[in-house]
């Protein structure tokens, strides 16, 4: 569907874009929450990465107790279907889950307890990961595309690396510098005052680090055609979490769903556009 040299596109050179983006407030709390489901409903991206661990890391995995650490857990939609497959295997887990949001955290920890026994214990902490202080180290650690909020990239990499134990793993996944990410790149640098920390910032950063990592590409499709549905809150749920900024209550909105039209391919009645993400496999031996 989409080849190399569909994965990277820009902005048309409009001005008009970006300044519209600069007046869009951070996506917070109920509409962050409101917005997932859509927007990962409309995406093959989390198959994809489900598949890859379950391919390369979970079919690899010895009898060892799993002492995990997710950072930025979100409401657990990942880490649950990740932990089944840990369980179906038979393996012991002792699960530490991190989110600074205390309604998404009740969300995880009401996901994650019906699998809670013998052989899952679970913990979720209200912080978010440059606050987080622990004496124990972990043999898999889980950033599923939350480092983009990371105010200093390599210092808390390093602090990610440290808490590894040796033979241990790091699964990071991260979005490319491709279409899609020019939206949220204007909105973090207004909002938070650094940009999102895309792959060509992690590898960077790790290679500055001098620690070793792996990376692959998975080609995944995000189909944005809701965004020019008659359900209005649907639209704004699904805009505004392609550009992580609230767009409710902004004029120049068609502005910015022209630009996703525009750039779109239209197939079959549906408007999609690449949602590559790159994976990070990074271990310690």
């Amino acid at each position: 569907m989409f080849g190399n040299t569909d994965e990277i596109l820009y902005f048309p050179d409009d001005p008009a874009v970006r300044e519209i983006l600069k007046t869009c407030p951070p996506l917070e709390r109920e509409k962050y929450k409101d917005g997932q489901p859509i927007f990962r409903q409309s995406s093959n991206q989390q198959k994809l990465m489900q598949g890859w661990l379950e391919e390369n890391f979970e079919a690899h995995q010895g009898s060892e107790p799993i002492r995990f650490l997710s950072i930025g857990a979100g409401t657990g939609i990942f880490d649950e279907q990740l932990i089944q497959g840990f369980l179906r295997r038979g393996l012991q887990i002792q699960y530490e889950g991190l989110d600074p949001n205390q309604e998404v955290l009740k969300l995880l920890e009401k996901s994650l307890r019906p699998l809670t026994g013998d052989r899952l214990t679970v913990s979720a902490l209200l912080s978010d990961f440059e606050s987080f202080q622990t004496s124990k180290k972990f043999n898999f650690i889980l950033l599923v595309h939350t480092h983009y909020f990371f105010y200093d990239l390599g210092q808390n990499l390093q602090k990610a690396w440290d808490l590894l134990e040796e033979g241990g793993n790091i699964i990071l996944y991260s979005a490319l510098d491709i279409f899609l990410s020019q939206f949220f790149n204007v909105t973090f640098q207004s909002n938070f005052g650094h940009p999102p920390w895309l792959s060509h910032h992690v590898q960077e950063a790790l290679k500055t680090l001098h620690i070793p990592f792996r990376r692959e590409s998975l080609r995944a499709v995000l189909d944005i055609s809701t965004c020019f549905g008659e359900n209005e809150k649907a639209v704004n749920d699904l805009l505004s979490f392609i550009i992580h900024a609230d767009v409710s209550n902004i004029s120049g909105r068609d502005v910015l769903l022209a630009c996703l039209k525009e750039n779109a391919i239209h197939e079959n009645g549906r408007y999609l556009l690449p949602h590559t993400v790159d994976v990070f496999n990074i271990s310690k031996t």
